[in-house]
């Protein structure tokens, strides 16, 4: 989340977030976390970035644990990002996740 509020607060040293760009909350939200949660959304809004959660949606947004590799390349497939950041784990698994965004 750190990375995506200096994102939302136009701060971050080598990405940019542009209109209609869209944020996935891949979560459910935590309680308790509301108010930061409700200020990062209106940050991305101020900049015209779309933003999709639990609560915007008929169906459950939820990543619980983490996906395999044959998760990652359906979800890489749904998606077609145009860029995928691997954020979490130990670094054999930001590798294998790149190596699977790249494929």
């Amino acid at each position: 989340r750190a990375a995506l509020s200096r994102l939302a607060q136009q701060r971050h040293p080598h990405l940019i977030l542009e209109e209609n760009d869209l944020v996935l909350f891949s979560s459910i939200l935590i309680p308790g976390n509301e108010m930061l949660v409700s200020r990062l959304i209106t940050q991305l809004k101020l900049l015209k970035v779309r933003t999709l959660q639990s609560a915007d949606s008929p169906q459950l947004i939820h990543v619980s644990g983490h996906p395999n590799q044959g998760e990652l390349d359906l979800m890489y497939r749904y998606v077609q990002p145009a860029m995928a950041i691997p954020v979490h784990g130990e670094a054999a698994h930001i590798q294998a996740n790149a190596t699977v965004a790249k494929a």
